[in-house]
This record gives structure tokens, sequence and C-alpha cells, in this order.
């Protein structure tokens, strides 16, 4: 076969008509996904990226850096999955924000902090008892104010479509740490739950997808058991076993 007649090759950089191929990038580069996922929110207008500095939606999203999630899998949190995805801009979860690849599922929800800067710092639990119609979380915001989104996965099914918990709601949060009640089901299963916090400038997100600003934290929570409570009345001198009570008792001076 001569030069003439040998057919052209294209180059795997370029942009084919009706394709998601992002200039620059082979499909089984590590930023494929984020990059993919920026530019077609770019072109469609769902986020806005500064692009003074980089030209075409295209660059911008090989050269822009995100935050993901780290919640294990049911948990949508890999960016095949529809998980979270923050260009890293304006408000953020504490003291700390990096970058990643893509989402970093893990049992603890902690594969951010192990794959390199210590940032889940945003949220801190002061309590969520059973039986209590209020439990309290302490945000720390910096580069706010920002919207809050947030999650519990109250029952421990791996899900967080239950009706009550959405705990937070397009929550208006300010620089510093703000003290935050939210309400405790009846029929929340004690012991660890998985929890997720979105803060950004636009508000109302949902458990995934991209957003042009902000941070998502995931933390693994406690429900603390019920308040203990005796089963029947004692006198003194009657003796306590552990059928009489939902939890340890305390000697009380009264």
């Amino acid at each position: 076969m001569s030069d003439r007649t040998r057919p052209l090759r294209r180059s795997p950089a370029s942009i084919r008509r009706n394709t998601t191929a992002v200039r620059g990038l082979r499909p089984r580069h590590p930023r494929a996904p984020i990059a993919l996922a920026i530019r077609a929110a770019l072109c469609a207008g769902l986020i806005a990226v500064p692009l003074a500095s980089v030209g075409t939606p295209a660059r911008a999203a090989v050269q822009a850096k995100a935050d993901f999630g780290d919640a294990p899998a049911p948990y949508p949190t890999l960016s095949v999955d529809d998980g979270p995805i923050h260009i890293i801009s304006g408000p953020q979860l504490g003291a700390n924000r990096d970058d990643e690849e893509n989402g970093l599922p893990s049992a603890g929800a902690d594969g951010d902090d192990l794959d390199g800067l210590d940032d889940e710092d945003g949220v801190s639990l002061l309590q969520a008892p059973i039986g209590s119609a209020l439990g309290a979380v302490t945000v720390n915001l910096q580069e706010g104010p920002g919207q809050l989104d947030a999650w519990i996965d109250f029952n421990g099914d791996g899900s967080w479509g239950g009706a009550e918990e959405h705990v937070f709601i397009d929550r208006t949060v300010v620089d510093g740490d703000n003290g935050l009640l939210f309400s405790v089901p009846a029929n929340a299963k004690a012991g660890p739950a998985m929890a997720r916090f979105r803060v950004s400038t636009v508000g109302g997100l949902g458990l995934g997808g991209i957003v042009g600003d902000g941070e998502v934290e995931d933390h693994l929570l406690t429900i603390a058991s019920p308040t203990a409570s005796a089963a029947r009345l004692f006198d003194s001198g009657q003796t306590l076993d552990a059928a009489d009570a939902t939890q340890d008792l305390r000697l009380l001076d009264v």
C-alpha cells in the first residue's frame, strides 16, 4: 500500500465529534474521570471556573483541582458512582483542604486523611443520643459564608435516603465555629453512623455531583445508646441487675 492510499491516523489526543474525550488525556489517565466531569459541567454551564489563565474548558478541566469524599461502598463516593466533586475554591470545612484524583472509599471514612494531608478537620460531633430530641455538632468554616448540606445514616443501612437522614438542608454557616442542632429519630441505631457534610456557595446539594466550589467531608460518627432507666421502682437496699436498665447504671447522690 502506497503512502497516498494509506488511511490517515488521528492523533490520540484529539477530540472527535460526539465523544467525551478531553484533549491531551488518554482514557486511562488518572485525571480522566475528574477532567471529563469538569469539562462536561463547564460546557453545560453547570459550574463556572475562571478560564482567563487557562483558556478553553478542556484545558481548565485538565488543570482544575477537586476534593472528593471517602465514605465506603455502597455510599456514592467514586466519580463513576456519581460521588461528590468540589472544585478547590471558596468556602471550606476546617483549616485544611486538599485535592484528589478521585474518591477514596474506606471503612472508617479516613481514606482522604491517610492519602496525604489530614484535612477532615471541619466537623466535630458533640452528641447524638437516641431518645433525645436533638443532637449537636460543631462545623468550622473558613473562607465563608457558605451553605451546608449534611446527611447521617441513622439506621445503618448503607444509604442516606431516609426522610430524617438529611439533617441540614441549605443551612447558612459563617466563618469560625457554628454550633448546630439536628433531630435524632427515635428509631436510630446505636453505634457507628456514616455522615457526609458538603459546603458550597450555591447550597441545595445532593449526595453526589459536581459543584464549582466548597468541600466535602465524610465522617464515621457514633450514635449513643438511650439514657439508662430502670424498668421498675426500687427502694433503698434493693439490688439492680442487667435486666433492669438499658445500659450501665450510675449511682446518684440524692
